[in-house]
């Protein structure tokens, strides 16, 4: 896969699972149970912010965190290769 690709590919993951953590994180912390007779109940869940946090989100902005590294390292010799030229 080209340089580029792998860095729009990873730069979507990682601004993707942080979106979907945040929205995660942020959502309302009731639920709006219907009930037969047309009532409902609402149920408060008691779980902190951060273990609210835990989705897939987290898993995918780490994947994209890590593609973003090693892609760093990667390019590392190259681009130090062209500053020497440069000199």
């Amino acid at each position: 896969m080209p340089f580029l690709a792998q860095l729009l590919t990873a730069l979507t993951l990682l601004v993707a699972g942080l979106i979907k953590a945040v929205s995660h994180m942020t959502a309302v912390t009731t639920l709006n149970i219907p009930t037969c007779f047309g009532g409902s109940q609402t149920v408060t869940l008691g779980a902190s912010f951060w273990e609210r946090a835990h989705c897939w989100g987290c898993y995918a902005a780490l994947a994209g965190a890590v593609w973003l590294t090693i892609l760093s390292v990667r390019a590392l010799p190259r681009y130090r290769a062209r500053l020497i030229r440069a000199k």
